[in-house]
């Protein structure tokens, strides 16, 4: 989320969601919709519990600490329970996601109108302002989420991409990432906080975010379990709940997610969700706070294209 009241030594250039936009969102939301908890939605969704008008469920990727500082509060204010999905190792080890070490390495190195090369494809650093620079990660970053090969070597690849970055400018944001505004994440302490007093749900999201649509069943089957069991000793109650990393799912995926415990997941594909629906391939619509909260309610309600 957008930090901006908070100091900082760099600024994402991927686009971050405003709690302004969030509270307008959420403020013009509790007008039309019931919300109602992850549980209550998969029991209605299966016929375990009688539909509601108009439900709707909020949900947070990743467990940045900021969904907690600045999220949170507008959450409580309106009474909306809500679903963080926390990456495990991620937690355990207070390291930053490669999205983020990308956009921090990239924007310290001295590498304007250098060439970086994924296979055949050629990307062209260009670093001649703030907008060509942004647009330069977001082709990178697009590529290396959905490249199509196993999520192990697309991380090394990954690794050694950041590793020559951060040797050229001597920084990373491994150096910041446990006070950082932008790029921190949520610590045991403060998910079991959360966890207690709060009406959010902690859901899954793997250990290492891993692409599952892209990695192999025992591997697969590894994350999904080490994950659970992690959240599960920290809240003290059952983790029923996932997360699809970089929205990356398949057949084989969902299955090892029923054998293992799990109650639900959802995917980055866009729209909502009838009952019947399947709830481990739960669609979802994004709050990017590029477009008015007006017109995201006309999306939910299928008025809009």
């Amino acid at each position: 989320m957008d930090t901006q009241e908070e100091s900082s030594s760099w600024e994402p250039l991927r686009p971050q969601l405003a709690p302004k936009y969030l509270e307008q969102t959420l403020k013009l939301f509790s007008r039309y919709y019931n919300f109602v908890t992850i549980d209550e939605a998969v029991a209605i969704l299966e016929g375990r519990l009688p539909s509601k008008p108009n439900c709707c469920v909020v949900t947070f990727d990743d467990g940045y600490r900021n969904n907690a500082a600045h999220a949170l509060p507008i959450l409580q204010k309106y009474g909306v329970p809500a679903v963080f999905y926390v990456a495990t190792g991620h937690t355990e080890e207070q390291r930053p996601f490669w999205v983020d070490r990308l956009d921090y390495a990239l924007q310290f190195a001295n590498i304007d109108g250098e060439t970086i090369r994924y296979k055949e494809t050629e990307i062209t650093i260009d670093k001649s302002n703030r907008g060509t620079l942004a647009r330069s990660y977001s082709r990178l970053r697009g590529i290396l989420k959905h490249a199509d090969m196993p999520d192990i070597e697309m991380r090394d690849y990954f690794d050694q991409l950041a590793e020559s970055l951060e040797k050229q400018s001597g920084m990373s944001i491994k150096q910041i990432v446990k006070d950082d505004p932008w790029s921190a994440i949520l610590t045991w302490d403060e998910i079991g906080d959360i966890s207690r007093s709060t009406e959010i749900t902690i859901g899954s999201h793997t250990v290492d975010h891993v692409r599952l649509g892209q990695t192999g069943a025992e591997a697969s089957r590894d994350q999904v379990v080490r994950s659970k069991e992690a959240i599960e000793k920290v809240i003290g109650k059952s983790c029923r709940h996932f997360c699809y990393p970089n929205g990356s799912w398949n057949q084989q995926a969902v299955d090892i997610l029923r054998e293992t415990g799990y109650a639900s997941a959802v995917t980055t594909d866009e729209g909502i969700n009838d009952p019947g629906a399947d709830p481990f391939k739960l669609k979802r619509i994004s709050i990017s706070g590029k477009k008015d909260p007006l017109f995201l309610l006309a999306s939910t309600a299928g008025l809009s294209r």
